[in-house]
């Protein structure tokens, strides 16, 4: 609650834009967990696709994906 999941990925999306080569940096949740889907809405990434794999257990796992492409980052 003090936003501290917020500023680590808004840093780890700035230092993966500025690698060469980086041109998309996504983020995975549990779409249960809405507190976790706040964080790259907060940051502008766009809600890509919601998605059922199957976990090491074999047992499905539905994950939010979100992106955040370069060009989206020098709009922002």
């Amino acid at each position: 609650g003090k936003a501290y999941a917020t500023e680590a990925w808004a840093a780890l999306t700035r230092a993966g834009h500025a690698v060469p080569g980086i041109t998309r940096i996504e983020i995975r949740c549990d779409p249960a967990n809405e507190r976790s889907a706040l964080v790259p809405r907060r940051l502008g990434f766009r809600h890509r696709e919601t998605v059922t794999v199957p976990a090491t257990d074999g047992r499905p796992v539905t994950t939010m994906v979100w992106e955040l492409t370069r060009d989206d980052a020098l709009i922002a």
